[in-house]
């Protein structure tokens, strides 16, 4: 749960995941453990979104309409910048309406106001667990494990709130955990250690440690580590009704190397898309297609879902079907995580350690790579841009960059894209793609002077 701004020469964050085998009785102890700290995010969860609902939310739908006036007057770049108290000197430099300024400045310092005085922060929430901690079930877990549940629920609801002051309609508040026999992921920061090839997990004043062989490969990763920094215990399948197996996430330090020299003529220019990327380097200009295993899942996932639409819901024939599905979607994600995005990034780093990449949307939204209303944009259900939106694919892919680059020493630095004239966004995809990515370097290059 510790925060704080990021400094030169601080480790990097890994994490190693391997499958757990527990007994019978160690299973009734997860769950037991597992419904308190359901209690936990059940009880901090209700206090938040009363908050949100009662003081904030027709703030952030007022900020929404604003911003969305601004852009159909094209001013959208009154917005950007939110945290800058006051007009930029490239707002200066235009014709904004003042009205649009002040209206902007009016309903942050709104919101700013509300949350002063009817927010609740993480550190109230944690600071409320001494009271239910005197005795009890709540006196027995321990109470890092529950500051971790409330340290998770304080990062969804700032994404959620994060996604609203965008003036996102669509977003979604985090859920409660009201299953009752479900299985809740179990996070903490202390109560384990690693020793001998083995991990022990210490469930505190219960009284009981569960005790685990590492695998060969996860145990050499780990042994890279100057520091543990915390586990989370999970289920892949949440329904203890269902079969599932249980898996630990141990995420640790590793040292951090010596920075790379940032040369301008070593960097590399990355054009980023849903299907392939357009790259300029040191070594050369080409296009690299990503893996998109959905070209071959996706259309047999609907034409599965057609099938249950004659299929009467809970029957076995639907069961049987749905659980095709399940396999469908699960081998999808595996290919698209696990293995054909490693490749694109070693591909990448024969290249350099240091990368200049856009920043893409790739959303159903106005403007974003998948939107809908453009032809070209291949925004329809069946498009490879649509197929792309919300999977966190490409966000994952340029994360996966970034953490290897920064293995070497290297960067990763993200800009908007280069703007197109009607021309040049006719041009070949591929040879498009390159264009942007030569065009990414021309401004990156101009802002360097």
């Amino acid at each position: 749960m510790a925060k704080g701004k990021k400094k030169e020469g601080k480790p990097l964050y890994r994490a190693v995941r391997f499958e757990i085998f527990p007994t019978s009785d160690q299973i009734t102890l997860f769950l037991r453990v597992s419904k308190n700290l359901q209690q936990v995010w059940n009880e901090a969860w209700q206090e938040r979104q009363s908050c949100y609902e009662q003081f904030f939310g027709s703030i952030y739908e007022r900020i929404g309409q604003a911003k969305k006036r601004a852009q159909e007057a094209g001013f959208s770049e009154v917005w950007e910048n939110e945290a800058k108290k006051g007009l930029n000197k490239k707002l200066r430099q235009q014709e904004i309406s003042m009205q649009l300024v002040s209206e902007k400045e009016s309903l942050l310092q709104e919101l700013s106001i509300a949350f002063q005085e009817h927010g609740v922060t993480l550190y109230d929430q944690i600071n409320g667990l001494t009271a239910r901690r005197i005795i009890g079930e709540f006196a027995l877990i321990p109470r890092n494990w529950q500051e971790e549940t409330l340290d998770s629920l304080d990062g969804s609801f700032k994404s959620f709130l994060a996604l609203r002051k965008n003036g996102d309609p669509d977003a979604k508040p985090p859920r409660q955990r009201v299953s009752e026999n479900s299985f809740y992921k179990i996070p903490g920061r202390s109560g384990f250690k690693v020793s001998n090839g083995q991990i022990y997990l210490s469930f505190g004043k219960i009284g009981q440690t569960l005790t685990s062989v590492i695998p060969e490969f996860q145990l050499k990763r780990l042994e890279t580590a100057i520091k543990l920094k915390k586990f989370e215990l999970c289920r892949d399948e949440r329904d203890m009704a269902k079969p599932g197996r249980f898996w630990i996430s141990v995420a640790y330090e590793i040292p951090k190397p010596e920075k790379v020299p940032v040369v301008s003529k070593q960097i590399t220019y990355l054009a980023i898309g849903a299907s392939r990327l357009g790259v300029v380097s040191p070594k050369g200009e080409f296009c690299l297609n990503l893996p998109r295993s959905d070209y071959h899942w996706k259309p047999q996932i609907n034409a599965l879902q057609e099938r249950l639409e004659g299929v009467v819901k809970g029957s076995r024939k639907w069961k049987k079907r749905m659980a095709a599905c399940t396999r469908m979607f699960a081998k999808l994600g595996h290919q698209q995580k696990q293995h054909g995005q490693y490749e694109v990034v070693k591909k990448l780093l024969r290249h350099g350690v240091h990368f200049v990449v856009t920043e893409l949307k790739v959303r159903s939204k106005p403007g974003a790579l998948a939107d809908a209303s453009k032809s070209d944009r291949k925004g329809s259900p069946t498009g490879p841009n649509w197929s792309a939106q919300n999977t966190g694919n490409i966000a994952r892919l340029i994360q996966k960059l970034t953490d290897k680059a920064s293995e070497h020493g290297g960067t990763v630095i993200k800009r908007n894209p280069p703007l197109l004239s009607l021309e040049e966004r006719q041009l070949p995809d591929a040879q498009r793609k390159i264009f942007i990515a030569k065009k990414l370097r021309e401004e990156f290059l101009a802002d360097q002077k």
